[in-house]
């Protein structure tokens, strides 16, 4: 959580109390939040969810496999000689838990949007799913410990004990795929990996071999971009110049999600992003104006990027005129240099 905690305290960056909401917890099993948390799942995002995770059958699995990883955790704590880290991961994963299920109740929630308001630092809690990690690492060494358990620990256990490891470890082992069969083979195929289009490459070079500082404002105004995948397909990714260049980026970091027939908002936390926003028209473009080059320079922004597959239909960027110098226009993106 460093590169957030770090700028809190020294930027004007700040976070939306009400993405605490957007982010919390829910239940994605019949089950209810609170075991499909213990079950290592509650994700907030549904698109995230591999295919059959809400199956019954596979989420009382899985619950009775992290009930099964506690109690063989439970008996690691218990031996002698007692590692090191036990008492450190069973803190973590305790503490990281009560964080995942703080946003899933509004008293929670509630004091999570507080300290968020009174400093931005606190802005990674929001996203409580994450802090099941510690949970998750527990639960694999609890595994472990549940099948040394029914193996009797010892080399010179009674044959019948281990008979009941070697069937609980062969279990432990076909556990992934029987309880979570929408993830095998990549997804069956949904995740498989892309390239970009070489034209986004040659345009990093062209930006990373500037030596003179500013910000590449990213554009369209919009978080997402779409790369056709052939068939009628369509790959959505967050806007890959975020990563790609040796700059900053100004985009639009404000977060939107589908609720329903709802869609909330989430303020964005990059305050050049909020001084650019006020200059955006209403098809994601900066509207023109004599003046246009001069407000994007004081906003400190040295490169426009222009992807021209993810415009509105019928939009055309209109950066015509002083103030603006063509460095690079393709068929996918147009890249120009403030020079006010």
């Amino acid at each position: 959580a460093l590169p957030w905690l770090l700028p809190a305290l020294a930027s004007s960056a700040g976070t939306d109390p009400a993405a605490v909401d957007l982010f919390a917890a829910r239940a994605d099993t019949p089950l209810g939040t609170a075991a499909s948390l213990l079950s290592l799942g509650g994700i907030w995002n549904a698109r995230a969810v591999p295919p059959g995770f809400a199956e019954p059958a596979g989420a009382v699995g899985r619950l009775l496999l992290s009930l099964a990883a506690l109690a063989g955790w439970g008996w690691l704590l218990a031996r002698r000689p007692r590692p090191d880290w036990a008492v450190g991961l069973t803190v973590s994963a305790v503490l990281g838990a009560a964080v995942a299920l703080a946003g899933t109740v509004e008293p929670g929630r509630a004091l999570l949007r507080a300290l968020i308001g009174l400093w931005p630092g606190f802005g990674p809690l929001r996203d409580g799913h994450l802090y099941l990690a510690p949970l998750a690492l527990l639960q694999a060494v609890g595994v472990a410990g549940a099948v040394r358990w029914l193996a009797g620990a010892r080399g010179e256990a009674p044959a019948r004990y281990r008979a009941a490891g070697a069937v609980a470890g062969a279990c432990a082992l076909a556990a992934p795929l029987v309880l979570l069969p929408g993830l095998a083979w990549g997804a069956w195929g949904a995740l498989r990996p892309v390239e970009y289009p070489g034209e986004w490459t040659r345009v990093q070079q062209l930006v990373n071999a500037d030596p003179v500082e500013g910000a590449l404002l990213s554009l369209p105004w919009s978080a997402y971009r779409g790369f056709p995948r052939g068939g009628g397909e369509v790959t959505v990714v967050l806007d890959p110049a975020t990563k790609l260049f040796d700059r900053p980026v100004v985009w639009n970091d404000a977060l939107r999600v589908r609720d329903g027939d709802r869609v909330l908002v989430a303020e964005g936390e990059d305050p050049s992003a909020r001084r650019v926003a006020p200059l955006m028209g209403a098809d994601a473009l900066p509207t023109p104006s004599p003046g246009l080059a001069e407000r994007l320079a004081e906003a400190g922004v040295r490169y426009v990027l222009v992807d021209r597959a993810n415009l509105p239909e019928g939009a055309e960027p209109a950066f015509a005129g002083p103030g603006f110098a063509v460095v690079h226009d393709g068929p996918l993106l147009l890249l120009l240099k403030v020079t006010e």
